[in-house]
């Protein structure tokens, strides 16, 4: 698993907070928008996700992982603006997930995962490095989906058409709030915000499409 950190991130939504990205291997193929749609696969972070897959940035997991024991105490911070959990065929990597969760102990790191909370021990795997303060949000495409991961003790974000108004709560009644850098004419960055990190929370984030794909982004989520 081959995984580059930037430890003070230029990206103007990220803001100067570091962030991480992993070879794209580590994608679970579940994930609806594995060949088309996936935000990450245009601009300039595609080609950085491109030279961190090929291995021609990066280091590999352990050394990866003794960084992030290295970042300040508090330190706030993105795993994966690209890249998902190490996996094997769809199941999440026990040994390596905890590795990394022993690594951010007194941190704030927080990431996003599509995979599949049905398989294996998947759940549990999620559910654990949540409960030991590395927050992992269950990815999900519709509100219905961020219902159940939450019923399941997910924190929960949602894309949604970026066409339409988004949406203020969940079939169940649950508070949906935009990601505040994704307004328009926001200044807000994750750096500033945090909502993400907070596993305990009760509200589900949403994600508005974007990138050169959120066309078709939206036509899946219509579908």
């Amino acid at each position: 698993m081959q995984v580059h950190l930037t430890l003070k991130s230029s990206n103007k939504k990220t803001g100067p907070l570091p962030t991480s990205t992993s070879e794209r291997a580590s994608c679970p193929t579940t994930c609806k928008f594995y060949n088309k749609g996936c935000y990450a696969a245009s601009g300039p972070q595609n080609l950085h996700w491109q030279k961190v897959s090929k291995k021609e940035r990066g280091t590999d997991w352990p050394t990866f992982c003794n960084s992030i024991k290295k970042l300040p105490k508090g330190q706030l911070w993105r795993h994966n603006v690209s890249g998902d959990l190490p996996h094997v065929l769809g199941y999440i990597d026990e040994s390596l997930v905890n590795e990394l969760v022993r690594a951010n102990r007194g941190r704030k790191g927080y990431t996003y995962s599509h995979h599949d909370t049905e398989a294996g021990d998947n759940l549990k795997i999620l559910l654990e490095a949540n409960k030991r303060g590395f927050t992992i949000n269950a990815s999900t495409e519709s509100l219905q989906q961020a219902d159940e991961a939450m019923n399941k003790g997910l924190p929960a974000v949602v894309v949604v058409d970026s066409s339409k108004p988004c949406p203020k709560v969940t079939p169940e009644g649950r508070r949906v709030m935009q990601c505040p850098a994704t307004k328009e004419g926001s200044t807000a960055q994750c750096a500033t915000c945090g909502l993400c990190a907070i596993g305990e929370r009760r509200c589900v984030v949403a994600f508005p499409s974007h990138g050169n794909s959120k066309k078709h982004v939206n036509q899946l989520l219509e579908a």
